[in-house]
């Protein structure tokens, strides 16, 4: 982005529109008054979207944070739960845990876990006779769903994002060369 903020560049954007406005019974300053308002205007929307989706994004990720960390509570319990009815060793556990043990979930990242939770909600479904079947299948369900949903909100505005900082890019770009433009015609028509 350079040495220069958005907001700094933005602020040189409107201070150029005020000293072009002093002149515009000038044919060329009214031209480059007209222009300077289009790109203060331009650059304001792309950079509020910018911003907007930056925001979105970051609400999303805390989102998940938060329903992420109601899950691992929630494996912690019931791995305890699981590991009070049947032992560590026993082969019984691939049921629930595609990767060893709650650890390998819990650290794991989201879209893994979303696939090893589901793994252990087939466990519970095929295991009914177990107390902690009962007692955590719907809470894990319920859990895993909304971790779902909100993870797809957060790819969702990861991409949003994403589109929105490529234009920002070529808008910064553009906005660069229209201040140099308008500052070189402003420092010609000044001497």
């Amino acid at each position: 982005m350079g040495k220069n903020s958005r907001f700094d560049k933005m602020v040189k954007g409107q201070n150029f529109e005020k000293k072009l406005e002093t002149r515009l019974n000038d044919v060329s300053w009214k031209a480059k008054y007209d222009l300077m308002k289009a790109g203060n205007e331009s650059y304001s929307e792309i950079y509020n979207k910018r911003e907007s989706a930056r925001e979105k994004k970051a609400n999303a990720v805390e989102n998940v944070d938060v329903i992420d960390k109601k899950l691992v509570a929630l494996l912690s319990k019931i791995s305890k739960a699981i590991l009070i009815e049947i032992d560590k060793n026993d082969s019984k556990l691939n049921d629930f845990f595609m990767k060893g043990n709650v650890t390998n979930i819990i650290t794991d990242t989201v879209d893994a876990q979303i696939v090893s939770v589901k793994h252990m909600i087939k466990g519970f479904e095929k295991n009914q006779n177990y107390e902690f079947s009962s007692k955590y299948c719907t809470e894990l369900k319920d859990t895993i769903s909304k971790l779902e949903n909100a993870y797809t909100i957060l790819i969702t505005e990861r991409d949003k994002e994403a589109v929105i900082v490529k234009e920002m890019q070529k808008a910064d770009d553009n906005y660069d060369a229209l201040l140099r433009k308008v500052e070189h015609f402003i420092d010609n028509e000044e001497k």
